[in-house]
């Protein structure tokens, strides 16, 4: 009997450790960043009643390692820093004394645990929903846990003991949205964490990659129950700005859990979701300044600033612009990103069926490539109007342009079906706030939309095999077309040569 004891904790153990394993929060990756981007500003009030400004400024170029320039004005002084949103240490500048960032830490550090400020060691001494308590026993800081920032607290700079007060800021808390609406990374990691614990025996999450400043992008993949023959692949927050798609993905996830055992086309098909591809994207749209509405780019893009939907090798230098200020920067090269790696790895290295890739800024379903799309006939008869149907949404044109969609469509050396679905738009927001423009404000909204997304899911689960085979039939056309067409180059080419050498003999002959 004892024996039997020892032996299930045993098990207990190996399975919490499989969940923890899977799903923690890789301290040593994440306490030593800081999610800030250019464009913000934060006023600190001091003790003797002066101002405190600081300054966040972009860099005029792509770096592999992001940087962000500070700005300090204090009493008539001006001092700067070039710091690695990475790991907080300064890279150039007049900040000497400051050769780790003290003004904005990482949100991912617990009670007890050691990060370094100025040039010395503090350590965590009380963390609660709200605020983070760092010490060294001479200086206290207090940071928020929604952003990383500073908000009250004793610095030292050029050798004086400085106390700053929070006084106001541009950035915009969408702590209601957050809360109440849309996950972050790290609700979005503990929701998955628990939905690990509670469908281990159908639902595998893992870790694909790492974000550029080390978060986990995770991946949820729920087996065919029986043989696998196809597998639909759905991606969201590929844009960080659209979080109504993370909270779309995550939802089909729930749902199709829920619905597992009921769902006729698992037998043999496999789903493979991933909720949030832009993580460090997301985690600034909780708090980026409303306006003006181009503060979107830091959102949008990654944490270098580029947009990775125009990061693919298909037509890249159709798409996108090579101007780094923009929202749609598609960096210096095609397929740069570690997040681009590891969505195109899990198309190249699995047999995908059908992938779909979700947005928002408008309400439309997306044609990919549609000018040189060889399989237009099966999206408009079949795939895009069955969708059109469901969701109440127009069919468009979607452009080339380095996207992911297109490149799974038309850049790998097996064609996959690919759809691209715009949840969600409302400019009539883009003045108020540019998040609002890409995510809707209330819970019923949402609701309302993920809804319609869960029985689009459903659509294309119970048409996958037909969809496949007309792909088939649509590639051994095109292949037949070709032999053709090469055959009649073939023959063009041997009647021109043997037309050429009669000439040839008839002229000898004459002569």
């Amino acid at each position: 009997m004892m024996k039997r004891n020892i032996t299930l904790i045993l098990i207990l153990l190996i399975l919490f450790n499989i969940f923890e394993g899977k799903l923690s929060i890789e301290k040593s990756d994440k306490m030593s960043n800081m999610d800030v981007r250019a464009g913000i500003y934060v006023v600190y009030a001091t003790s003797n009643g002066g101002i405190f400004n600081v300054t966040y400024n972009q860099m005029s170029t792509y770096s592999f390692d992001p940087e962000i320039n500070v700005t300090i004005d204090f009493n008539g002084m001006r001092r700067w820093g070039l710091y690695s949103l990475k790991n907080r240490t300064l890279l150039a500048g007049t900040l000497k004394s400051w050769r780790y960032f003290p003004l904005w830490i990482s949100k991912y550090i617990g009670e007890n645990d050691s990060l370094i400020l100025f040039n010395s060691e503090f350590k965590v001494v009380a963390k609660n929903s709200e605020t983070i308590t760092v010490s060294n026993e001479t200086l206290t800081l207090i940071y928020s846990r929604f952003t990383g920032s500073l908000i009250n607290g004793d610095i030292i700079l050029d050798g004086k003991l400085i106390h700053l007060q929070f006084n106001r800021t541009n950035m915009k808390f969408r702590i209601r949205y957050f809360n109440e609406i849309y996950p972050d990374w790290e609700n979005l990691t503990l929701t998955l964490r628990q939905l690990n614990y509670t469908y281990h025996k159908i639902l595998r999450v893992y870790s694909a990659g790492k974000s550029i400043l080390g978060r986990d992008v995770w991946v949820c993949e729920i087996p065919a129950r029986r043989r696998e023959a196809n597998i639909l692949l759905i991606d969201g927050g590929m844009h960080g700005s659209e979080v109504i798609s993370v909270k779309a993905a995550l939802t089909i996830v729930r749902r199709i859990l829920v619905d597992y055992n009921n769902i006729r086309e698992l037998e043999n098909t496999t789903i493979i979701v991933i909720p949030m591809l832009n993580p460090d994207g997301v985690e600034v749209s909780k708090y980026l300044p409303a306006q003006p509405s181009l503060m979107l780019r830091y959102s949008r893009k990654n944490a270098r600033g580029v947009d990775l939907n125009r990061n693919f090798n298909y037509e890249w230098e159709k798409g996108g612009t090579s101007n780094y200020d923009s929202s749609t920067f598609r960096g210096i090269k095609p397929e740069t990103e570690p997040e681009v790696k590891t969505l195109k790895q899990i198309l190249e290295n699995r047999n995908i069926t059908f992938y779909i890739n979700l947005h928002s800024g408008i309400n439309a379903i997306l044609i990919p490539a549609y000018n040189v799309n060889p399989y237009l006939d099966l999206y408009l008869s079949k795939i895009a109007r069955g969708m059109s149907n469901i969701l109440g949404y127009e069919v468009r044109k979607g452009g080339v342009y380095g996207g992911s969609a297109d490149w799974a469509l038309l850049g790998k050396d097996k064609a996959t079906l690919s759809i691209i679905i715009e949840l969600y738009g409302d400019k009539s927001k883009i003045s108020e706030d540019w998040f609002l423009f890409y995510n809707p404000a209330e819970a019923y909204q949402v609701n309302e939309i993920v809804d319609k997304t869960y029985y689009t899911i459903l659509y294309v689960l119970s048409n996958l095999n037909s969809w496949k085979n007309e792909l088939k039939a649509e590639n051994r056309s095109i292949l037949n077309i070709q032999v053709i067409m090469a055959s009649i180059a073939m023959l063009t080419i041997f009647i021109s040569i043997t037309l050429y050498i009669c000439k040839r003999k008839i002229q000898t002959g004459s002569s």
